[in-house]
């Protein structure tokens, strides 16, 4: 949510639907902001490049922030993939399995 706010222009939209299907849980962010070269959505959740960038605010990055997210969901059990165009934006989804509480 912080990078789909920090690469999207004043006017811009962000998104953030939640859905639910087949006992899989989705997580969707989507942006219409600046979006990505495909290289470098290769290239995200890899500590050994360099993806780090200044947002539309010339807003300073640190880089290893999605690959930390990544990790996390990946020792969950869970998937992120990320989806973008340059100069269209970009959607990350994150997909779970789907836990049911009760209280």
């Amino acid at each position: 949510m912080q990078n789909a706010l920090k690469f999207t222009h004043a006017g811009g939209s962000v998104l953030v639907n939640f859905q639910e299907d087949n006992g899989f849980g989705q997580l969707i962010i989507r942006d219409t902001g600046i979006g990505m070269e495909p290289q470098l959505v290769a290239d995200l959740f890899r500590l050994d490049k360099q993806t780090s960038r200044l947002g539309t605010g010339r807003e300073q990055g640190t880089g290893p922030g999605l690959v930390l997210v990544n990790e996390l969901v990946d020792v969950n059990q869970g998937a992120l993939q990320a989806v973008s165009e340059a100069g269209k934006g970009t959607t990350f989804t994150l997909t779970f399995v789907a836990v049911a509480i009760t209280l």
